[in-house]
């Protein structure tokens, strides 16, 4: 929904919007380091829901304590609200982008 949405209006090139699929070693050179970093640890907390002091490390040089409380409160939702609609079998809207296939 957010791709299909509000991609354009955040900026997102075609390439990045795909890179946002796509788990990467290192990262697309896509994305500003700051931005790596925020993905490399949303992926990290979707694998194990802990980052490592490593990726801690790596967010503090580009977002305050606050932001970094309120990506772990927004990660969470969004875990939260993906339970919802897959155990409700609540149906996708028509309209929305789609991940591309494994």
């Amino acid at each position: 929904m957010h791709a299909a949405t509000l991609a354009q209006r955040a900026g997102l090139s075609p390439e990045q919007l795909r890179a946002t699929t796509e788990r990467r070693t290192p990262l697309s050179s896509a994305w500003p380091p700051r931005h790596a970093a925020l993905l490399h640890a949303v992926d990290e907390l979707h694998d194990t829901a802990r980052l490592s002091q490593p990726a801690w490390d790596a967010l503090r040089v580009h977002y305050e304590d606050a932001q970094l409380l309120e990506l772990l409160v927004l990660t969470g939702w969004y875990r939260t609200i993906s339970y919802l609609a897959n155990g409700l079998l609540i149906e996708e809207e028509p309209w929305g982008a789609r991940f591309p296939a494994p």
